[in-house]
């Protein structure tokens, strides 16, 4: 039986810019409303960011195969639609981007 995950995705925004934090609370609800509308398996999503600009992407899934079927998933996406990737990339540092998994006991 599969175990729920939580996924921490996190990374820096390319400028600490009032300007910048609402533009990615915007990308952010976007996301949040399309993953709750086409991620298989997901539970909650949710974004925190700091006063240095760094975000912080809270992700549940019910088992570590949701998770990784998504990612392949928007793998894809990205290839296929690159100007989602350019849109993010405008807002988030890439180069700064990592994940931790953390299993719900």
């Amino acid at each position: 039986m599969s175990k729920e995950i939580y996924v921490i995705a996190k990374f820096k925004l390319q400028e600490n810019s009032e300007e910048k934090i609402v533009e990615w609370k915007k990308i952010s609800d976007i996301i949040t409303e399309d993953m709750n509308n086409n991620a298989e398996g997901l539970i909650f999503r949710d974004s925190v960011i700091d006063e240095e600009g760094n975000v912080q992407c809270i992700l549940k899934w019910d088992s570590k195969e949701s998770q990784e079927k998504f990612e392949k998933i928007m793998n894809e996406r990205f290839k296929n639609e690159p100007e989602l990737m350019e849109r993010f990339g405008k807002i988030g540092d890439m180069s700064t981007m990592s994940k931790d998994f953390f299993d719900v006991v």
